[in-house]
């Protein structure tokens, strides 16, 4: 049962961190794909909290590796954007989209050269992630990680 901002006990635990109530939860049916008022899912928070044991359950049980929120950020981009690179290799695994574009177009990889995540960034770029693909305000991940002053921007040389 959904509280008001339509978030349900799975959701809750995965922000928890509960990897016990998550795996008691999903036993019982919990719908592991429900969404919460902002289109959040179970595995986003999961993803953010880098909780590699419930992102595990989740997938297994069923949750899809590519939900978009309201701004269009999926899992992958979360996990780029924040840091995760163990949640960013195991969605990668799963088949996630390296290139997907919130509602901005901002993709993974210009989170990860925006924020300073250079070994998000080498791995993205690794797994052939498209560095030309601009935000709508026309910047590529290359000029952001320059406007930043992030060290990632060598990292472009080969790829722009």
């Amino acid at each position: 049962m959904p509280n008001k901002e339509r978030e349900t006990p799975l959701l809750k635990a995965c922000e928890r961190e509960n990897a016990e109530s998550v795996a008691l939860l999903l036993k019982h049916g919990a719908q592991v794909n429900k969404t919460c008022a902002q289109s959040w899912t179970a595995l986003h928070e999961a993803v953010c909290r880098n909780k590699m044991d419930i992102c595990e359950m989740l997938v297994q049980a069923g949750a899809k590796v590519d939900p978009r929120n309201m701004y269009g950020i999926t899992p992958l981009f979360s996990a780029a954007q924040s840091g995760q690179i163990e949640a960013l290799r195991f969605l990668i695994k799963n088949g996630a989209d390296i290139n997907s574009q919130a509602n901005d177009g901002a993709t993974p990889l210009y989170e990860a050269s925006k924020n300073g995540h250079d070994v998000i960034v080498a791995l993205l770029l690794s797994q052939r992630a498209d560095a030309n693909k601009a935000a709508k305000s026309g910047y590529l991940p290359l000029h952001i990680a320059a406007q930043r002053g992030n060290d990632g921007i060598r990292m472009f040389s080969n790829v722009t």
